[in-house]
């Protein structure tokens, strides 16, 4: 069961937990960027002056693309466990199809053999 956003109160922010899914932690950095991008727009029509908010806005939408940028790897490193393993199935497969043809053809002298006599 993948983590959910949890909402923080304190600004209506979403933040993204350990386990959360790549599309919740691009919705969290979607908000942060966008919340960012308004704080920083309040500040420079004068609207909000001091510019300590935009700061935090700012830090916080990095901290956003830093979940984001570790989940993107935490995949990516998966995808890359789950390729190699099946890498390594298809070579034992093939070995054991390898061993297989070895035995039946160690087995054909044997029953011909069994056969002639």
């Amino acid at each position: 069961m993948m983590a959910k956003p949890i909402r923080d109160t304190r600004e209506g922010l979403v933040t993204a937990p350990v386990g959360t899914t790549l599309e919740d932690a691009e919705q969290v950095y979607e908000d942060r960027l966008h919340y960012y991008e308004s704080r920083l727009e309040r500040y420079e029509s004068g609207e909000e002056p001091d510019y300590w908010y935009v700061d935090q806005a700012q830090e916080r939408m990095d901290d956003a693309k830093l979940d984001l940028d570790r989940i993107r790897q935490q995949g990516n490193a998966q995808l890359q466990d789950v390729r190699n393993a099946v890498e390594r199935a298809q070579q034992s497969h093939q070995e054991a199809e390898d061993s297989l043809a070895e035995l039946l053809e160690e087995a054909e002298p044997a029953q011909e053999e069994e056969g002639r006599e």
